[in-house]
């Protein structure tokens, strides 16, 4: 038996299969670990075809058919009844009437939930586990407001709205908080605590205004976006159908607008609040990983007025900073994750904090009120143990900690790191599992330290050498993980070679990205440029360079962003005729797109 969506497998995005809307369905993927499926059902919005969702993932087609067949097999998503008719029905080799398609949202058998946790881990926010209600027409939409319980309400005056989010981000909590003040509505949907989409009728919080604000869209593209904000279609693809936002930006769009009116409802002060508790998410909303923390830290950094609470610790200083026991991994900014590592070894007293802190004094003050504000960190008087480089109560579990982390992790260093990352990480790790800086020892304790530092040497001889260093990359990250590395790289580079107008330090960022996803016309184009604009000298190099400018510009379908920089490249090579023709291509490509426009200036500008 065999389902007629399989011929899409070899056919290609053209193929009609791919038009179908997946939709989730109210419980998790029974493989909690398959990365894939994890990785798309972050982007099943109930909008998104899957041709939207292969173009935006770099999916293989052949991957995606075999991901909607599971998980509409585990009842994971559900489709309308038609395709599920045409495209998801056995065909039945014998005469014999073959059994009813599965109906919509129910899970196969014997499938059981997965760990919601295990989504949350990498950024996956799933659904609910509860039943998912029948199925409801395509075209018509899922109320928002779900029968809900109210387990909260009160006045912003009192309880102003950061304090509101941050108090729920310590529990399970699932739900809406919705807000009310004179500016207008927002609503938050929350997820484990954790914000995951967030909705406003502000109308300087409409996609438009924000993108116009950003001067990511032109004035014309704003006015016809006016003009046509009467009809039905949700902004986003609105923005798409008229050429403004590319497909292949659209949920990042949506989602750092999320973001924004996130950041902007911590400030209120004023206004009403509500918390309705509900048995599970709407199926319909997009969710997203908002990053709360780092929009909290901000918050604190721009917004908060701190004052009061510094000169509160200021009184503490001779108080320890202890990490509570559910504080786990979290994601900072480069120095204050260096400080919150610093927290992890062991529990500090506030005054020597700021001696480790490579941060200005008031930023470490606003990061420590950040961990204490999240429930990450607290005060305590005095702690129960030898003061020393690590906590000598848990090195027996660090040395089997050790042992299942990957190299990277050993030395502490994210797994892009350099030469001189990997060397002060390892000078970093040395002093940590330094037995002499303890009076005192026991044997076990003693033992556990030599198996720490006989890991961390072994880690150092295995990532001294970046040759070395690119091969342990590939056995031990997945191809999906390299090219989030590659991403990472990437947008570092863009920094030096577009901000800061430096094609010698963007150059190692590009070379990086292409390193690690070495199929990605966008790096190609990216190193192309920065090489030929001075980024290396190297006549192989600039040879190389040369031949991938010219492969992007030979390419139908690229990013409008990768034909701007192949052109810049073919223009510092002198073939200025041809970089013009491939720059009119990417603005034809993106009309009214402020970020091509830019760019493309800054091509031509620097071509001079």
């Amino acid at each position: 038996m065999a389902m007629r969506i399989m011929e899409a497998a070899g056919a290609g995005l053209d193929h009609p299969a791919f038009d179908g809307v997946p939709r989730t369905a109210g419980r998790s993927p029974d493989s909690g670990g398959d990365e894939e499926a994890l990785k798309l059902l972050m982007f099943v919005d109930g909008s998104s075809s899957l041709r939207d969702l292969a173009e935006v993932l770099t999916i293989e087609p052949d991957a995606v058919v075999r991901l909607a067949v599971a998980l509409h097999g585990d009842g994971v998503v559900t489709f309308d009844d038609e395709y599920v008719k045409q495209w998801l029905t056995e065909d039945e080799p014998s005469p014999a009437r073959p059994s009813a398609p599965q109906e919509e949202g129910q899970a196969a058998p014997g499938a059981q939930p997965a760990v919601e946790e295990k989504l949350r881990v990498i950024g996956e926010v799933p659904p609910s586990a509860a039943p998912a209600p029948a199925p409801q027409e395509e075209a018509r939409e899922e109320p928002e407001d779900l029968p809900g319980e109210i387990v909260q309400e009160g006045r912003l005056d009192d309880t102003p709205a950061w304090q509101v989010l941050t108090r729920i981000a310590r529990t399970d909590f699932q739900g809406w908080i919705k807000l009310s003040s004179a500016a207008g509505r927002r609503n938050v949907l929350v997820f484990g605590g954790r914000p995951v989409y967030c909705t406003s009728d502000v109308v300087e919080e409409d996609l438009a205004h924000l993108l116009r604000q950003k001067e990511a869209i032109e004035e014309d593209a704003f006015a016809r976006d006016r003009e046509a904000a009467g009809d039905d279609l949700d902004p986003s693809r609105r923005l798409v159908r008229m050429g403004v936002l590319p497909e292949y930006n659209r949920l990042r769009a949506v989602r750092w607008r999320a973001q924004t009116i996130l950041f902007n409802l911590l400030e209120l002060d004023a206004g009403t609040f509500l918390v309705e508790k509900l048995e599970r998410l709407p199926r319909r909303t997009p969710r997203f990983d908002l990053n709360f923390n780092r929009v909290l830290t901000r918050f604190l950094d721009e917004k908060l007025p701190v004052d009061e609470e510094v000169e509160k610790l200021q009184e503490k200083m001779e108080f320890y900073l202890v990490p509570t026991a559910g504080a786990g991994e979290q994601s900072f900014k480069e120095k204050e994750q260096r400080l919150w590592d610093v927290v992890q070894e062991r529990p500090r007293k506030l005054k020597s904090l700021f001696s480790l802190s490579t941060m200005f004094r008031m930023e470490t003050y606003k990061f420590i009120l950040l961990l204490l504000v999240n429930g990450l960190a607290e005060l305590t008087k005095s702690v129960s143990f030898e003061e020393g480089p690590l906590d000598l109560r848990l090195v027996d579990d660090m040395a089997d900690d050790l042992e299942d982390q990957n190299l990277f992790e050993v030395l502490g260093v994210h797994a892009v790191s350099d030469q001189v990352d990997v060397d002060q990480g390892y000078r970093r790790m040395l002093k940590k599992f330094d037995a002499s800086a303890f009076k005192s020892l026991d044997d076990v304790q003693r033992t556990a330290i030599a198996r720490c530092r006989a890991r961390v040497d072994e880690a150092y001889k295995a990532l001294r050498d970046e040759g070395d260093r690119n091969r342990y990359r590939r056995e031990v990250f997945t191809a999906y993980q390299l090219a989030q590395f590659a991403q990472l790289q990437y947008q570092k580079g863009e920094i030096f070679l577009w901000w800061r107008q430096s094609p010698k330090e963007s150059f190692p960022f590009f070379r990086s990205a292409m390193e690690l996803d070495p199929a990605q016309p966008l790096y190609w184009a990216a190193y192309s440029i920065s090489a030929l604009s001075g980024g290396n000298s190297d006549p192989r190099v600039r040879q190389q360079s040369a031949k991938l400018a010219d492969r992007v510009a030979n390419m139908a379908n690229v990013d409008p962003t990768a034909l701007v920089m192949a052109a810049g490249a073919l223009i510092k090579m002198g073939q200025a005729g041809r970089g013009e023709e491939c720059l009119k291509k990417a603005t034809a490509m993106s009309p009214g797109n402020a970020a091509v426009s830019k760019m493309i200036k800054s091509v031509l500008s620097s071509g001079e």
